[in-house]
């Protein structure tokens, strides 16, 4: 899927979420396929336009957080792989940040020691290390202050 297709799809997929919140519940899988996808040809490609689309889609799912806190784990580790461990483009660092961080927001304590339990495994606790960074910025810049 092209990175403007992607867009175009996680565009319709919010359009249905903001309007459509029952019949958006039927599709929660699909929007966070959409958002992972995203995501990487964000990173991948550098794509700005996909930054944008990616923070939208996060503030729409902040809406509907207690259905979304049940998925963000899964986006939520997506997001440690691919963006601590793959060079980040300069001009798409700071919106897949915050991104993470409008991610950070959907949790509850329970979601983050799922997490850190489920990227301990693997290489060598890398992963959680690069974690627990994240949570550290999203509490110091993020949590109290609502930085974007």
């Amino acid at each position: 899927m092209a990175s403007g297709q992607a867009a175009q799809g996680a565009a319709v997929l919010r359009t249905l979420w903001e309007r459509h919140t029952a019949a958006a519940l039927a599709v929660v899988g699909a929007l966070c396929s959409c958002a992972r996808s995203l995501q990487t040809r964000a990173v991948q490609t550098a794509d700005a336009a996909a930054c944008g689309e990616l923070r939208s889609l996060a503030v729409a799912m902040r809406g509907e957080q207690g259905v979304m806190r049940h998925h963000v784990v899964g986006l939520l580790a997506h997001h440690v792989t691919l963006c601590f461990f793959a060079k980040v483009a300069e001009p798409v660092r700071r919106p897949t940040q915050l991104y993470g961080f409008h991610l950070l927001d959907l949790c509850g304590e329970d979601e983050l020691q799922q997490l850190h339990a489920l990227l301990g495994g693997g290489v060598g606790g890398a992963r959680r290390d690069a974690f627990a960074l994240m949570v550290k910025e999203w509490r110091a810049k993020h949590k109290y202050e609502g930085a974007t």
